[in-house]
């Protein structure tokens, strides 16, 4: 092989290799982009169901609503993802703000309630959140009494009762 002929062969590694790092660093950020997008749509679903539930609530409150919708999506029962246990319909519209055409209307309140969905689903990805409601599922305002409460309760707050 001649010498022109391994310098070509050389160079022509060279580029592909350089070419191949660049290709797959495009797809990283792809990846990233669209990992953040749902992150994001999944962040919202968390922060307006906590906000609809929640709003005139402690944090601590809105945080507990944060912590059952987690929960749920760790149960074997419901979906996997926030978005779809706020819109699941299996046994009954659980979350009817979903449907009824609900809009925030307290922008300061949704932001300061978004803050803490964020933080929320952060140490929830992380792995390293804490429960607040003991593992609860299912949750109730203090002011109804719905045929299923007969269940242990597992916390209370001022606006909620959660079960297991």
């Amino acid at each position: 092989m001649s010498l022109i002929n391994k310098l070509y062969d050389y160079y022509r590694d060279k580029m592909m290799k350089k070419l191949i790092t660049f290709l797959f660093a495009i797809l990283a950020l792809l990846l990233a982009s669209s990992t953040a997008k749902a992150n994001n749509t999944q962040v919202t679903c968390l922060a307006k169901a906590m906000y609809f539930e929640a709003r005139g609530g402690k944090p601590t409150e809105q945080i507990n609503v944060g912590n059952a919708i987690l929960n749920r999506t760790e149960h074997d029962k419901f979906p996997k993802t926030i978005c779809k246990v706020v819109s699941d319909r299996k046994h009954a519209i659980q979350f009817p703000w979903y449907y009824d055409g609900s809009s925030v209307r307290d922008y300061k309140t949704y932001k300061q309630i978004e803050k803490r969905a964020q933080d929320l689903y952060s140490t929830y990805v992380a792995g390293s959140r804490t429960d607040t409601t003991n593992g609860a599922v299912f949750f109730h305002a203090k002011t109804i009494n719905p045929r299923w409460s007969y269940r242990k309760v597992s916390v209370n707050d001022s606006l909620h009762r959660y079960y297991k």
